[in-house]
């Protein structure tokens, strides 16, 4: 998956943010070789156990992850990162969605993490992705259900 990105920027985080991160990684690793439909399954189990994380949670998160990993940081790693958020946010026990678009000419893809619709961390370049899977997080499935 791919997005015409220069490599991430992440802000300072604290070193217990960076072990936060690498155990994320560690743990969201055998999902980059499942395909889409199994860790979309898997996503929607983690993700309904707990509330929606703050934007500043997931975007502290996504910083660490970029800090720690030259993988995740780089324009080919989105998938490796967003996996590796939403695990470190459910570690957190709060969840965040996972998304998953393309956009064309030219072709290419892309995984992100957004909460309430609101991609965190992505440039605005996001919104010319279409979504082709999008795993909403427990928060985002109690205001739809109650009209929040």
């Amino acid at each position: 998956m791919d997005i015409p990105l220069f490599p991430e920027q992440p802000g300072q985080v604290s070193n217990g943010a960076r072990w936060h991160a690498r155990l994320a990684i560690l743990l969201s690793a055998p999902l980059n070789w499942l395909p889409p439909s199994m860790i979309e399954k898997i996503f929607s189990r983690l993700t309904r156990s707990y509330p929606s994380a703050s934007k500043e949670q997931v975007q502290v998160i996504r910083d660490a992850v970029c800090t720690v990993s030259k993988r995740c940081r780089s324009q080919e790693g989105c998938l490796r990162r967003s996996l590796a958020v939403v695990v470190a946010t459910w570690l957190k026990r709060r969840s965040v969605s996972w998304c998953t678009g393309y956009a064309l000419e030219p072709f290419r893809a892309h995984a992100w993490v957004e909460l309430n619709g609101i991609p965190v961390g992505e440039p605005d370049e996001i919104s010319l992705y279409s979504k082709v899977i999008s795993v909403p997080n427990f928060g985002e499935e109690i205001a739809e259900k109650y009209g929040e």
